[in-house]
């Protein structure tokens, strides 16, 4: 442990020489991002001109994540689903607008399924738990499959939303909490994130 502190050091050191030693030259900006804002070296924040917060993506964008992550697995039939009667797999989850309009009516559809997992995602229990970030996002049918299938066993597409359902429900459940982390639960304590960019004097 010591000596990895040691090396991060360094690390963080030699970034910072860099940095200077481009300050003056007018044509090089430097961004960066991160979603672990209160663990940057002060130092560094001091050399960023300009710090943008970024915020959560909203329900709309989560669903649009989430949709195109399915649909993916879907168009690599890691998921089975039927498409002989629509024209793409595109038409087996519908856009956003659809499913907010149809939200009320539609029962265990795969786009009111998938409509019920964001509104889980945002429920206070999971805001309190739970840092949303697109790369969380994209993973959680990738983990989600991984826990309920079997090995070389395909699975349909209402099935899968199922599994991702039962899986988001686990994330907020006590029983993942006393479980080490996995990398993608690691994600979950990253709040916003943030954007820097480097400014140079003169």
């Amino acid at each position: 442990m010591h000596g990895e502190a040691q090396d991060s050091l360094r690390a963080t050191n030699a970034l910072l020489t860099g940095f200077d030693r481009v300050r003056a030259c007018p044509n090089v900006v430097f961004m960066s991002t991160s979603n672990m804002v209160d663990c940057l070296d002060e130092a560094f924040l001091d050399r960023c001109a300009i710090q943008i917060p970024f915020q959560p993506p909203s329900e709309e964008s989560q669903y649009k994540i989430l949709r195109a992550s399915v649909l993916e697995l879907v168009r690599s039939q890691i998921i089975l689903a039927d498409v002989s009667t629509l024209i793409d797999h595109t038409q087996l989850i519908h856009s956003w607008q659809e499913a907010r309009l149809y939200a009320a009516v539609q029962s265990e559809t795969p786009t009111r399924k998938l409509f019920n997992i964001i509104i889980q995602l945002n429920s206070p229990a999971a805001k309190e738990k739970l840092g949303i970030s697109g790369r969380f996002l994209t993973q959680i049918p990738d983990q989600a499959l991984m826990r309920c299938t079997r090995p070389n066993k395909l699975m349909h597409l209402d099935v899968a939303l199922d599994c991702i359902k039962k899986f988001v429900e686990d994330l907020l459940s006590s029983r993942v909490q006393k479980r080490k982390p996995s990398e993608l639960e690691v994600q979950l304590d990253a709040k916003q994130h943030c954007c820097c960019l480097a400014k140079r004097d003169g």
